[in-house]
């Protein structure tokens, strides 16, 4: 965020360029992201927000740690896109945290070393590979 002649106006800096389809998320991103107020004068501090004095407590960040039943993964949008049927099934087994990543195989008890093999940094989860690694970002 900068402050610059009394206008707040934010800096933003993508890890990659946008794609077409994207446009139109960025753009109500955008339209949110400037419609909310921020003042520009005054001191920063950190807020815990699991708790209503904003106070960090241990007991809060426990219940937020623990998962919650009202986690809805948006099956009808996975199933109906014009995406090949390979992509939607690649999509819907990444949303339920079953690709055989190197951190899945080793919950089950196989063997191998845990390290990326596509960018050999240390660890490969799914959201590794799928936010993450450098590697597959160039791809």
């Amino acid at each position: 965020m900068c402050f610059l002649n009394g206008v707040v106006s934010w800096v933003l800096n993508f890890t990659r360029p946008a794609q077409d389809w994207e446009l139109e998320s960025i753009a109500s991103f955008l339209k949110l992201l400037y419609s909310s107020s921020a003042k520009g004068q005054g001191e920063d501090r950190l807020c815990w927000q699991g708790s209503a004095s904003g106070a960090f407590q241990v007991k809060a960040y426990y219940k937020a740690l623990l998962p919650t039943a009202g986690h809805v993964i948006p099956w009808k949008s996975i199933w109906k896109t014009r995406a090949p049927p390979r992509v939607a099934f690649f999509v819907w087994a990444a949303a339920l945290g079953r690709i055989l990543t190197i951190d899945n195989l080793r919950k089950r008890h196989v063997i191998v070393i845990d390290w990326c093999y596509m960018c050999k940094g240390c660890g490969e989860s799914i959201a590794h590979l799928l936010l993450h690694c450098l590697a597959a970002r160039e791809i």
